[in-house]
């Protein structure tokens, strides 16, 4: 937005006036929802269907080190059915907004540009859906590591999504998968690595609570003399344990010093 000799300019608010960056801002806001307004119309009219959200199938053959709770949570993610592909879902993030309205008047602009324009005939967002399938592909079975080997203090979920989206790996996915010239541009395909790792982690958390609900049904059932389920009063329960031995330790534990 800025370049690196205006950085103590925009800071110091000497040479730069506020007003004109509150004007940039809106202007760019409405040109990000003008976008968005002339892309959803244009996509209504295609016929662009349901899509799986992996194309991956999970089973004790496929996991067979995976216990059967950790099955059931890979499973509900494996079976997610998308009602309109991935763009829909993107554009629910409110990170895709944001990076939308950051391009802007930079080098990434002409990447979201090409998506929008790519993604509104069915052909376009078939396409873009199997390259989103492949990265996320890659991101369940990681999950499946990361919950064999929870306890380990060296592996993490993070810390596979950065190396896999430094790899040589990502790169191929993008340069065969995606439509058009959009592998073309290294920091657009990272853009939608996050954006997809925002998604699966979302979607992950559902799967964690659907998966615990359905071999739980009664921690989750109100109680008459009460608002709140059982699940619910253990985590309240939880919380307030965690809030008052920090509060306790706060206390004592200068004293005991």
């Amino acid at each position: 937005m800025y370049a690196g000799a205006d950085a103590g300019k925009v800071c110091s608010g000497e040479e730069v006036d506020i007003r004109e960056l509150l004007r940039d801002q809106k202007r760019r806001n409405e040109e990000k929802d003008a976008r968005l307004s002339v892309y959803r119309e244009n996509r209504k009219t295609a016929s662009i269907g349901k899509s799986r959200a992996f194309s991956i199938t999970i089973d004790s053959a496929s996991e067979p080190e995976a216990s059967e709770s950790e099955l059931d949570v890979l499973k509900i993610l494996a079976e997610k059915f998308l009602p309109r592909g991935y763009m829909d879902e993107l554009m629910n993030l409110e990170m895709f907004h944001q990076w939308l309205q950051l391009s802007m008047d930079n080098e990434t602009d002409a990447w979201f540009k090409e998506l929008l324009e790519v993604t509104q005939s069915a052909v376009g967002s078939a396409t873009f859906d199997d390259a989103c399938q492949a990265v996320m592909n890659k991101l369940l079975r990681m999950t499946a590591e990361i919950m064999r080997n929870r306890k380990s203090t060296t592996v993490s979920f993070e810390a596979s999504v950065h190396k896999f989206y430094n790899s040589a790996e990502f790169d191929e996915i993008c340069n065969a998968e995606l439509p058009g010239t959009l592998s073309k541009s290294r920091p657009g395909c990272v853009f939608l690595g996050l954006m997809l790792s925002k998604l699966h982690q979302d979607w992950l958390t559902s799967a964690l609570q659907l998966a615990r609900r359905q071999r739980n049904p009664e921690l989750f059932e109100k109680k008459q003399t009460s608002n709140l389920s059982t699940s619910d009063e253990n985590n309240e329960v939880n919380s307030f344990v965690g809030w008052s031995w920090c509060q306790n330790t706060s206390l004592i534990g200068p004293k005991m010093q």
